[in-house]
C-alpha cells in the first residue's frame, strides 16, 4: 500500500488576500500649479516591518519635491519613498503620518491610484481615490 501526500486544489476558493498596510494621501495645502501632500502609512498586518518602502505613480506631468520624512525619488510618474532611521520600524497596527511632500504641476491635487509597501499593494483611505 502507498501512502501518497498532496496538496487537493479546488477551482474557484483561492482566497483574496487582505491587504497588509493603509496610506493616506491628503493634499492640505494648493496654490497655482502644485499642491502640499501629507502621507500616512498604517501596517495593518501581523508583523512589525523593520524598514519599510513605500511606492506609487503620479499623474504625467507631476513632480514630487522638497519632501520630508523620507528619502523620496521620482523617475517619470515612479515615485519611491523610503524610511529615514527615525521613523524606519513600523509595528503591526501602528502609524506613521509625519511623511510629506510638494507635488508641482497641473492638477498637483490629484490623489494616486494605487500604492505599495515593500512590494505589497495597499488600501488607500485617501478622498477621491
Amino acid at each position: 500500500m502507498a501512502l501518497v501526500f498532496g496538496v487537493l486544489k479546488i477551482p474557484g476558493t483561492a482566497m483574496q488576500a487582505t491587504p497588509a498596510c493603509t496610506v493616506g494621501y491628503r493634499v492640505t495645502q494648493t496654490w497655482h500649479d502644485g499642491a502640499t501632500v501629507s502621507l500616512s502609512i498604517t501596517n495593518t498586518g501581523r508583523t512589525d516591518i523593520t524598514r519599510w518602502a513605500l511606492t506609487f505613480d503620479l499623474p504625467n506631468g507631476l513632480r514630487a519635491r522638497s519632501g520630508w520624512n523620507g528619502d523620496w525619488r521620482q523617475q517619470g510618474t515612479h515615485v519611491s519613498v523610503a524610511a529615514t532611521p527615525d521613523n524606519a520600524y513600523l509595528a503591526a497596527g501602528a502609524s506613521v503620518s509625519d511623511v510629506g511632500t510638494n507635488v508641482d504641476g497641473k492638477d498637483a491635487g490629484s490623489v494616486p491610484g494605487h500604492f505599495t509597501l515593500n512590494g505589497e499593494r495597499c488600501r488607500s483611505d485617501s478622498p477621491l481615490s
